[in-house]
């Protein structure tokens, strides 16, 4: 349920601090509660963040379908197709080493086609 990740299991106990209900919870009701929560995305806030370097771990460790994800999450939460394109440029710059002639992020500028 943690999807592997450090950053997921802390989300989960935040989540259960916020756990109002009378009863305790069994193992089945846990889960089912954890699997109720939303998506995160907020673009002001740390889920941003928490996204990107997500979609960045997974390209670091050539993940193809979690990268899909995290970018597909990323684009259903309204993030701007732009930022996401200088990131994987910066990515592809910085972490790969593709000396790309004018690829540099800050040049990737809003054209109207």
């Amino acid at each position: 349920m943690a999807d592997a990740t450090g950053r997921a299991l802390l989300n989960f106990c935040e989540i259960l601090l916020g756990y109002r209900g009378k009863d305790a919870l069994d193992p089945q009701s846990l889960t089912q509660y954890l699997q109720k929560r939303a998506p995160l995305y907020d673009k002001r806030q740390e889920a941003h963040y928490n996204l990107i370097s997500a979609l960045h771990k997974s390209l670091r460790g050539s993940d193809v379908q979690a990268a899909l994800y995290w970018l597909c999450r990323m684009l259903d939460g309204g993030e701007e197709p732009l930022y996401i394109a200088r990131r994987l440029v910066r990515f592809a710059v910085e972490d790969i080493g593709l000396p790309i002639r004018g690829a540099d992020p800050g040049q990737c500028r809003e054209r109207s086609v």
